[in-house]
């Protein structure tokens, strides 16, 4: 976790990093004017796999696009290039 924290602060200044320190995913808070979905589909194109918190629940209160990142099965050495990916995908989505 601590290495994708690093990598998010590194890639996505401006994403926070919600929850506790603890589980298999990290619950990350990007802006309103962010898109969940259209960042979720730029993910899949870039075959990177992620859950936005809008599809977890049945209604999805107003508030910013929020991605959870799973990091259970992902090398360490692998998490800066994939958060650079993510990252990327962020920006391509926000174009």
């Amino acid at each position: 976790r601590d290495a994708v924290v690093a990598a998010l602060h590194e890639e996505l200044p401006e994403a926070s990093v919600r929850g506790i320190a603890a589980g298999l995913h990290a619950t990350v808070e990007l802006t309103a004017a962010d898109d969940e979905r259209a960042i979720a589909e730029e993910a899949a194109r870039r075959r990177l796999a992620l859950m936005t918190l809008g599809e977890i629940r049945r209604i999805a209160p107003a508030g910013p696009a929020t991605l959870l990142v799973g990091y259970a099965q992902l090398p360490e050495a692998a998490i800066p290039a994939a958060i650079r990916e993510l990252a990327a995908a962020v920006r391509a989505a926000r174009a």
